[in-house]
């Protein structure tokens, strides 16, 4: 199991590709810390799409509508992508 360490705290590796202590997510938790609580009604998206990279430059609140949309789209360019790919 992977462990990084901020602030004093231990955040561990996760299945789902985050790092977790329990309490929060290290994502949120390097987020709030900066810029304070979240609204209830926010997520906080990875913009590269990248579990793993919890730099603040790459974290953006969203409601869940856009957060929802924001994958959708993630997802479209994706298969965009790979249909380009095999028509050469």
């Amino acid at each position: 199991m992977r462990k990084l360490r901020c602030d004093n705290r231990w955040f561990f590796g996760c299945k789902d590709g985050y790092f977790r202590n329990g309490r929060t997510t290290l994502h949120r938790y390097r987020y709030e810390r900066r810029y304070g609580a979240l609204l209830p009604c926010f997520v906080l998206h990875h913009r590269d799409g990248n579990k793993r990279n919890n730099r603040l430059s790459n974290l953006q609140p969203l409601t869940e509508q856009e957060h929802a949309a924001a994958h959708r789209a993630l997802r479209r360019a994706v298969i965009f992508k790979d249909q380009l790919s095999l028509e050469f």
